[in-house]
């Protein structure tokens, strides 16, 4: 059985905690019961005054009496050991946290109800977005592993008419192979812990802290025209980006990883490695990476439409592997960031067809004088190969 998001995001945790706690005082209960019955019976049967065909009689039936008791306290508590690491295992995914612009779907992807425009500047929607995605995939992963490790071994009492009880060396094997299971799916949940990432490296610039010349004036009507220059050569998003700048509303501009992945062999790659790289079975997680639009070795641009728009950009690929019926299938989700900036140590930027080469602190000025905006470029997609 695999994992439905649908049935998980109502699944009543506190529920299977209870029933865990239940089972729990049950185990606890039959081990005093245990206790008393080999105090109160077993050992007084078991006195040598107890002679005779009738005596060994009495002492075969109290220890089968005894052996059952026993056998039963460990089923049960062994049901105990596997709810609790199940409850574990549910609980330590947890659910995404809602967003008001944001949905899970029953298929346990997310998407954008709207595209926020506005937001603080170190905590862009788009973080938000894959950490609640890399929930829903931990979710579904950890729910196949409780269900794949624990549910053939939970025990469901005999009806009165079942003659056989399992002998105490069956219930001690059982309890042992019930706490190895409950321990993996520990384990496996331990693994993942909640991370929120934000981009700091790249800190947000003041803006209106500097006086607009007309120097500045002038730079910012020869980028217009560079803009325009950019989208007329088959630079399109370089040049959509840098007339959005000029527009000075920092609302986010939003970009598709499907795309990028098509236009620049590099980030292909990168997300194939992320994919081959996952475990036959369970959750993957890149984190945030840093990557660029030219080539490792020779340096060469593979886009200059993605140069002009992007330069580097942060990427992180997340999902997880599963495997039926022999087949592997992996669910994925890609995420695109990059803060749009100007500003040293970056070098000079030169427009295509325009001899003119724009240094990288007068560019930003126009974003310190208010005559520009900086903002941030997102983007996300989904995919299962």
């Amino acid at each position: 059985m695999r994992a439905d998001y649908r049935a998980l995001k109502d699944f009543p945790i506190g529920r299977l905690n209870q029933c865990a706690e239940g089972w729990r005082s049950l185990a606890d209960a039959l081990s005093g019961q245990v206790a008393d019955f080999d105090r109160t019976v077993v050992r007084p049967v078991d006195d040598p005054a107890w002679r005779g065909s009738g005596g060994d009689a009495a002492r075969a039936a109290v220890h089968q009496a005894g052996d059952r008791l026993g056998a039963t306290q460990k089923y049960v508590d062994a049901n105990a050991v596997l709810l609790e690491a199940a409850h574990h295992g549910i609980w330590q995914a947890g659910l995404p946290e809602p967003e008001m612009w944001a949905t899970v779907h029953d298929d346990g992807g997310v998407s954008f109800d709207h595209e926020p425009d506005l937001f603080p500047w170190d905590r862009p929607p788009i973080v938000r977005m894959m950490n609640a995605q890399g929930t829903v995939h931990k979710l579904l992963h950890l729910a196949d592993v409780v269900d794949r490790k624990t549910a053939s071994l939970l025990w469901h009492p005999p009806s009165p008419s079942v003659e056989r009880i399992p002998s105490v060396a069956d219930a001690d094997e059982h309890l042992r192979q019930a706490k190895i299971a409950a321990q993996e799916v520990v384990d496996e949940a331990n693994r993942f812990q909640p991370v929120e990432e934000a981009h700091t490296d790249t800190a947000e610039q003041p803006r209106g802290d500097l006086t607009a010349t007309k120097d500045d004036e002038g730079l910012r009507v020869v980028l217009a025209d560079a803009a325009g220059i950019l989208s007329v050569t088959g630079r399109p998003h370089g040049g959509d980006h840098l007339r959005h700048w000029l527009r000075s509303s920092g609302t986010t501009k939003y970009v598709s990883p499907a795309e990028i992945r098509r236009d620049l062999p590099l980030f292909e790659a990168i997300v194939q490695n992320a994919l081959r790289s996952a475990p036959d079975e369970g959750y993957f997680d890149t984190g945030w990476q840093n990557t660029d639009v030219q080539d490792d070795g020779s340096g060469a641009t593979q886009s200059e439409d993605w140069w002009y728009a992007m330069n580097d950009f942060r990427y992180r690929v997340l999902g997880r592997a599963t495997r039926a019926d022999g087949r592997r299938r992996t669910h994925y989700t890609i995420g695109v960031l990059k803060p749009y900036v100007f500003g040293p140590p970056r070098g000079p930027i030169k427009v295509p067809y325009v001899d003119i080469e724009f240094d990288q602190a007068e560019i930003e000025r126009l974003h310190h004088v208010g005559l520009a905006r900086n903002f941030i470029i997102q983007g996300l997609s989904h995919g299962v190969e």
